[in-house]
């Protein structure tokens, strides 16, 4: 495959209605792309909505076309993870005095799985 038809496909990815996938092309060789579902409701700002972010670039060598791919996780989520069930394992220990601390605590964990 050449390098426009490599672009050409992209595009069109980037274009389907149907798709979870949103990306443009950045400059001549280059794309980012992410997911449509927004993990973070609120704008802020430096704060990473989306669950991941790809960013690509079309790479022209001997061997011929090839794609560059660098793709990052929101790191917010893991964070998230664990603080949610560190307070729900804490919830549980603390459950001993009261039941409502217990259901918190199975909760925050059950969130996270």
């Amino acid at each position: 495959m050449n390098e426009k038809n490599l672009k050409n496909n992209i595009e069109n990815l980037f274009k389907k209605g149907n798709s979870n996938l949103i990306g443009k092309f950045t400059n001549r060789n280059e794309f980012t792309a992410y997911d449509k579902w927004t993990v973070i409701g609120w704008a802020m700002p430096n704060l990473k909505r989306k669950s991941a972010y790809l960013k690509g670039k079309i790479v022209k060598s001997e061997k011929g076309i090839s794609l560059s791919l660098d793709f990052k996780p929101n790191t917010i989520l893991s964070v998230f993870a664990i603080i949610s069930i560190l307070m729900g394992i804490t919830s549980t220990i603390i459950a001993k005095t009261n039941n409502q601390y217990l259901i918190v605590g199975l909760i925050l964990i059950a969130v996270v799985f």
